[in-house]
């Protein structure tokens, strides 16, 4: 019985905690204003053939990451040359003033979840939110048409206000994608949070009675009595969680 009673807890902590993750995501979402500079996050990869550059802006609660394909404005080259061009440009500048961090790796998430070789826009971003990791996405694609980037298309994501672009952030979409480390990390600590907010208040309490030679289940004055002997009105015995009827600890009488 104890053993299930645990289990229904943790469940429930564990419901909590993701829920309260994905209101803080949304919440962000629809209130953080995500800025299209500084870039301070750089990096460029040869993923399934294709030369992609990735730029990210990065704050508390989000990660703004804009991607290109460079054959946008190198049309016929070389994907590997393009990529060799690319890191040799962006090495110049790190260390100095105006220099930006490398990624280590293309991101796992948002541009590269999708399947190899079915991708075929060239620009978009890919911006998560969430606290302390950001761990809910959406997507912007775009489309170069004559040398202008067209509108935006939201995927993955509900649209709650403007209109999506790649190079804008004029709107406002709730993100639908879960980056899945990022979530369960985030969850744990909210059901965490949670188990705090939940189990202290009954602690103090009990504490507070103990204190006063009362029972720590039901309240009930223990004045007179040994303390082997078990409450009276509820059954508890001190230093157990043994009681004939729980439902005076419920506030039930």
């Amino acid at each position: 019985m104890a053993v299930r009673r645990w289990m229904v807890l943790l469940a429930a902590l564990a419901a909590l905690g993701g829920a309260t993750t994905v209101a803080v995501a949304w919440g962000l979402a629809l209130w953080r204003a995500v800025p299209m500079y500084p870039r301070t996050h750089v990096g460029t990869f040869l993923v399934d053939g294709r030369p992609w550059n990735f730029a990210q802006a990065r704050g508390a609660g989000f990660i703004d990451s804009w991607w290109m394909d460079l054959r946008v404005d190198f049309p016929g080259g070389d994907p590997a040359e393009l990529v060799g061009r690319a890191r040799a440009a962006q090495a110049k500048v790190r260390g100095t003033s105006d220099g930006r961090i490398a990624l280590d790796a293309p991101p796992a998430w948002g541009l590269l979840q999708g399947v190899p070789g079915t991708l075929t826009t060239a620009i978009g971003s890919d911006t998560a939110f969430g606290w302390p990791w950001p761990c809910m996405w959406h997507q912007v694609h775009g489309a170069v048409i004559f040398n202008r980037l067209s509108a935006g298309e939201l995927r993955f994501g509900w649209l709650v206000d403007g209109s999506p672009e790649v190079r804008g952030r004029d709107y406002r979409a709730i993100p639908l994608r879960p980056i899945w480390p990022a979530l369960v990390a985030n969850s744990a600590i909210f059901a965490a949070v949670w188990a705090v907010l939940l189990v202290t208040p009954g602690a103090v309490r009990r504490a507070v009675r103990r204190s006063r030679n009362r029972c720590a289940a039901c309240g009930y004055d223990r004045r007179g009595l040994i303390a082997a002997t078990p409450c009276p009105e509820c059954g508890f015995r001190q230093g157990t969680s043994t009681m004939r009827d729980p439902r005076p600890l419920m506030g039930v009488r």
